[in-house]
């Protein structure tokens, strides 16, 4: 499930964002409208010639099998291709497949290597990404002071999930002092930014947390939650 979101929004921005005109455009909409081969017949010339926009969109149709046989390792090709010449949401796309050795045999050097990329291009969903791989054992030790740096990066930036996370690292003292107001102020961030689905499972989470804490705690951490708010992140604790 997270990798059928963070790859679906890296898809969905690059076709939100695409600058290019002429052929490229008419290949998106043609994507668009489901009409695969005609997609097919103007990106594929674009993306053989270098179009990195071009091959990430070809390797979005060799992934899920749009207008072409499904192939996950012709997908990981174009995407890597896209992700050499600079494109930052290929590179999230790459780093992903390596994560899930989707396509390309599993890797967490590289996996890390390309979100980095990606994340240093301000790609927030390859930020909480690196965040996770950090706090999880699954490739090696945790490194809970790594994952809060990039949670943090994601965090200010307004994404719930990275909020989310790191009010649980202030909660646990992860990789940071323990701090039930830090923990509250971002957890109630996230219950702000999350969607209808998460929120109410956040809020429970912040709701065991104030468990913890003083009356003066609590008023503190809202009055950090308005700050950082309204600041847009400019002023977080």
């Amino acid at each position: 499930m997270v990798k059928r979101l963070l790859v679906g929004a890296a898809v969905a921005t690059g076709l939100a964002t695409a600058a290019a005109a002429g052929p490229f455009d008419d290949g998106v909409a043609a994507f668009e409208r489901g009409d695969y081969g005609a997609a097919l017949a103007l990106l594929q010339p674009l993306a053989e010639q270098g179009d990195p926009a071009a091959q990430r969109m070809l390797a979005t149709m060799y992934r899920d099998g749009n207008g072409v046989r499904r192939d996950a390792s012709e997908a990981a090709r174009w995407v890597r291709s896209a992700a050499d010449r600079g494109d930052e949401l290929a590179q999230f796309s790459l780093g992903l497949a390596y994560y899930y050795g989707d396509g390309v045999a599993e890797d967490a050097a590289q996996a890390v290597t390309w979100l980095e990329r990606a994340a240093d291009q301000g790609v927030v969903a390859a930020q909480t990404m690196l965040g996770t791989i950090h706090a999880s054992s699954r490739f090696a030790g945790h490194d809970y002071a790594a994952a809060a740096q990039w949670y943090r990066r994601a965090a200010e930036q307004g994404d719930g999930a990275a909020q989310f996370a790191l009010g649980r690292l202030y909660e646990d003292g992860n990789g940071v002092p323990q701090d039930f107001v830090l923990a509250h102020m971002w957890l109630s961030l996230s219950v702000s930014t999350s969607d209808a689905i998460t929120r109410a499972s956040v809020a429970a989470v912040r709701e065991d947390v104030i468990q913890k804490m003083t009356a003066d705690q609590l008023a503190e951490a809202q009055r950090l939650a308005w700050e950082c708010l309204n600041s847009n992140y400019a002023a977080c604790s």
